[in-house]
């Protein structure tokens, strides 16, 4: 069960319109006394089960609901297409490889630059295919091993042949790598 204790301050209003937008059902409590005699001095608090949750707390666990961005680096380049991993409904985390948990996600300017950084330091460490897991423009995860460029997610998802840019990006790579190395 979620809970909101708000006063309606301009913070309180901002936490309801995002769990509103995130479509998390939840009940508001505006009951002054009930939230003083709970020792509740700062608001909004966000309750989740028995865990309270200050602002900050909530707006974190709101876009940890919301998934995470897997970005896409090869060569050193950040790829445009990016998907969103939608956690299942009882759960935190993306687990089930079903279309139902798969959005159409759009990089933030900050997030296309900070996967940069990292597409070329990773890239020059010769590590060229990786898949980053960002949640609120942060990287939360670097998967080199198994970057899964969800191909035909993001094919239905852009309306594209995803395949064929990563095949030309690698082809570019190869291209690259087998000059240098006759050239050693």
């Amino acid at each position: 069960m979620i809970t909101l204790y708000t006063i309606d301050c301009p913070s309180c209003l901002r936490l309801e319109k995002k769990l509103t937008e995130a479509n998390i059902k939840f009940e508001v409590c505006r009951d002054k006394k009930l939230m003083m005699t709970m020792g509740m001095s700062h608001m909004p608090m966000l309750q989740i089960d028995d865990n309270f949750l200050n602002f900050k707390e909530a707006v974190q666990w709101i876009n940890a609901k919301r998934g995470d961005k897997r970005v896409l680096l090869i060569n050193g380049k950040v790829l445009e297409e990016s998907v969103r991993k939608l956690p299942a409904e009882n759960d935190f985390k993306f687990a089930e490889h079903s279309d139902k948990y798969f959005e159409k996600a759009i990089l933030s300017e900050n997030e296309k630059y900070v996967a940069s950084v990292i597409a070329k330091k990773l890239n020059d460490m010769g590590l060229y295919l990786v898949g980053l897991d960002m949640i609120d423009e942060k990287v939360i995860e670097i998967n080199v091993t198994s970057p899964c460029y969800f191909i035909k997610e993001i094919n239905s998802l852009f309306s594209t042949n995803f395949e064929d840019k990563v095949m030309h990006e690698l082809l570019e790579l190869c291209n690259v790598t087998e000059y240098k190395l006759l050239n050693v």
